[in-house]
């Protein structure tokens, strides 16, 4: 990828209902929480206790390539976006039998116009197999990510990067001063090294 500034853009944001709590007991009740609070097509990043897995989400349910769902037991954080929003949610409790979870919901294009930085981050591992649904991406320490990509135009070897959308306040505790920082940040899509978008 060609080195860029990055650049101050103005987006317009929406965001609903911060830090709502959610139950979940297993995968089905999560994909009718994603169902009620997202109900697009995107992707779907699992960060689990002892692994990460990415899915696709065809606006109802979520599909990987190891043939499983994630157990919502060893959830940590998940993040399901496309180019026009992200659901993020997080683990706070596990019970015996369910977890209590948060969740926000972060839109672009809609509400109160701010201004955002996007960034492209790599992915770890460059890519070692593909075939017509899922790309992997490994490195030679034995980590391996697969993500949901096909019909990808990629050689062996080549890089892989998420965009990120950070967004800015210049808001502070104390009113007599101003100080730009980050108040929150979404991903956006998977790129290539040209930061083109790719879709599943």
């Amino acid at each position: 990828m060609t080195a860029k500034a990055l650049e101050l853009n103005p987006v317009k944001i929406l965001s609903t209902e911060d830090c709502k709590q959610h139950e979940l007991s297993d995968f089905a009740s999560l994909e009718i929480l994603a169902n009620g609070r997202f109900g697009e097509t995107g992707f779907g990043v699992f960060y689990l206790d002892n692994e990460v897995l990415v899915g696709e989400y065809d606006g109802k349910k979520f599909y990987f390539s190891v043939g499983k769902s994630p157990n919502p037991r060893f959830l940590q954080k998940m993040r399901l976006f496309n180019l026009n929003k992200e659901l993020l949610l997080w683990r706070k409790k596990w019970d015996t039998d369910s977890g209590n979870f948060a969740s926000r919901l972060r839109i672009d294009n809609e509400g109160k116009e701010i201004e955002a930085v996007d960034a492209c981050q790599l992915l770890w591992g460059k890519v070692t197999q593909k075939d017509e649904k899922f790309t992997e991406l490994s490195d030679n320490r034995g980590m391996k990510l697969i993500i949901p990509l096909k019909d990808v135009s990629v050689s062996d070897g080549d890089r892989f990067f998420i965009k990120t959308r950070n967004y800015i306040t210049y808001e502070t505790d104390d009113p007599s001063y101003m100080q730009a920082s980050y108040f929150d940040s979404r991903f956006v899509s998977f790129t290539d090294k040209n930061g083109k978008n790719l879709e599943w």
